[in-house]
């Protein structure tokens, strides 16, 4: 992601965000996308999308923790959530 200047996040079950415009979408696709988590867990995970893909905007700043190296990177939004 460093190397190409974007983030991301690591639910690959989930199709594009988009679809879902707010967090009682995002549980929606979420609980449809993810069948058998618990409701604790899909509400947890709405949130983050709903964060990721809703919230964020052009120039907040996002914080990248590199667990391997035990440092972080940090960034500016610049553009819009694509899928």
């Amino acid at each position: 992601m460093l190397d190409h200047g974007y983030t991301g996040v690591g639910f690959r079950e989930i199709s594009d965000l988009r679809q879902a415009p707010d967090l009682q979408a995002m549980r929606h696709l979420v609980t449809r996308e993810m069948p058998g988590e618990k409701k604790g867990a899909i509400g947890n995970y709405a949130a983050q999308l709903n964060a990721f893909a809703n919230k964020i905007a052009i120039g907040d700043t996002v914080v990248l923790p590199r667990t391997r190296d035990g440092i972080l990177a940090f960034g500016i939004v610049t553009g819009e959530y694509e899928y």
